[in-house]
């Protein structure tokens, strides 16, 4: 009998969770409230109630409670579960401090560890001491050692492919690049996202190539300088086709009258990820959200949880990589937002006149037009970008400048911008500048020219809230 109570309660709450999302949270509240009154008024019934009916009721509120008590206790062991050993990984504790994904990963003993994943060469030494690997993406945990006494550069850890070529999928960041000084040993995190590459290796190289720091090194292209170590990983192949938990949510957001579709969660030890897309019957193309941040939780265990990265683009679909507590198996979470970049799309085309250095159309007035410094070439140009502080939210609502590659000169003819356009951004209390630079090429085009805007600041401010699980 025990059995098939604990079976209907496991149903009742299997039938609440899937109510729950569509029941205002004041009717909860209303119910709850009233539940209790019930409850009060059955327990005085029970008090003058006798005979037959009485004792099947003490017995069915048995089996209920202990029942109840297991699910309970189930719960409190989850939310209160102990963080495990991290054994020889203990070392890169103050790395994981603040990286509340990596640390709640190890806490949960989602971590491959490796052995005698080392590679070494002229005093130098490289060694892959563990990783948090899944569908989704790759913490990898790496310890560079420089035995020599010299000041090196390194390149930053790269992965390759089985067959040595660099690996051709995947976006890499928080990797150490730059200069070293001689400090004998340093670990750092290589952070990748696959970005739903299909087909995932599972055998992979770690590559650190490492520079001496000195004027002759820095301007030779002889090898005899550069140290290459290779270190080749065999990575859980079941972790790489778990993606942890999925599910769709296919959510609205509207806001100034354009959707915002929450289509997909995946909730995985290296990230949440939100899969989001604009409607393509909105009259604007939205570039961004503004501030985005998923709330994970309940009361003590609650948590703000920043996004760190983005892959795709909001018209075909944009990936949102939020950090994830590995540590709450259960409980809610919820999505926030301050409110969107868009432009109408009538207002995406920039022309400009490189000969007056003049922008003849652009969305609004804080964008001027001026030329490299001297001895640039007659096709380079920069885009300056300036608004002053709007007061709230400010810091939140600023935002990048991107323009296609592709553009138009003034007889219609279609042309590329040349490589290597680079960016900076200041911001001061005062307000907020950016500056981008670009190269048309050194061939003199008919002017005007005209530019495609992929991503320009232009905030609409109105928070939102939406309950993700």
């Amino acid at each position: 009998m025990a059995e098939r109570e604990e079976e209907l309660l496991k149903g009742y709450f299997l039938d609440l969770k899937v109510k729950e999302e569509d029941t205002p949270d004041a009717l909860i509240e209303t119910s709850i409230i009233r539940g209790i009154e019930r409850g009060k008024q059955r327990r005085k019934r029970i008090r003058i109630t006798y005979g037959f009916a009485a004792v099947m009721a003490v017995i069915l509120l048995f089996f209920v409670t202990v029942a109840s008590l297991e699910a309970w206790d189930h719960r409190v062991e989850i939310a209160k579960q102990m963080p495990k050993d991290w054994k020889e990984l203990e070392v890169f504790r103050p790395l994981a401090e603040n990286n509340i994904t990596l640390k709640t990963a190890l806490d949960a003993g989602y971590v491959q560890h490796f052995e005698d994943a080392v590679a070494e060469s002229n005093g130098y030494k490289l060694t892959i001491n563990g990783a948090v690997v899944d569908r989704k993406g790759l913490l990898l945990l790496y310890t560079f050692e420089n035995n020599t006494g010299k000041k090196v550069k390194l390149d930053g850890l790269r992965l390759k492919s089985r067959s040595g070529s660099d690996l051709n999928y995947g976006l890499y960041s928080s990797f150490f690049s730059g200069e070293s000084d001689n400090t004998k040993i340093k670990r750092d995190l290589l952070d990748v996202r696959w970005a739903d590459v299909k087909d995932l290796e599972d055998q992979l190289t770690a590559e650190l190539i490492i520079t001496e720091n000195t004027p002759e090194a820095m301007l030779s292209s002889s090898t005899k300088y550069r140290t290459s170590l290779k270190v080749p990983i065999k990575l859980d192949k079941l972790a790489l086709q778990t993606a942890g938990e999925e599910f769709n949510l296919n959510k609205r957001i509207v806001i100034a009258d354009q959707s915002v579709i929450i289509k997909n969660v995946s909730i995985a030890p290296t990230g949440i990820y939100v899969n989001i897309q604009s409607d393509p019957a909105n009259t604007m193309n939205i570039f961004s959200l503004i501030a985005p941040k998923l709330i994970q939780g309940d009361g003590e265990q609650t948590v703000e949880l920043g996004n760190s990265l983005a892959y795709g683009d909001m018209n075909n679909g944009l990936t949102l990589v939020f950090g994830h507590n590995n540590m709450v198996s259960d409980g809610s979470i919820d999505l926030t937002l301050k409110g969107i970049h868009a432009l109408e799309k009538s207002k995406l085309e920039l022309i400009v006149d490189l000969d007056s250095l003049e922008i003849l159309r652009s969305p609004d007035n804080n964008l001027k037009v001026t030329r490299e410094a001297a001895g640039a070439s007659a096709g380079q140009f920069i885009l300056n970008y300036t608004v002053k502080n709007s007061g709230k939210s400010y810091e939140e609502t600023m935002s990048s400048i991107s323009i296609n590659n592709k553009f138009t000169d003034g007889e219609g003819i279609q042309h590329e911008l040349s490589p290597g356009n680079s960016m900076t951004q200041s911001s001061s209390p005062d307000g907020y500048s950016s500056s981008n630079n670009y190269d048309v090429g050194v061939t003199k085009l008919p002017q005007p020219l005209t530019f495609h805007l992929e991503r320009y600041p232009n905030p609409i401010l109105e928070s939102h809230f939406m309950k993700i699980r």
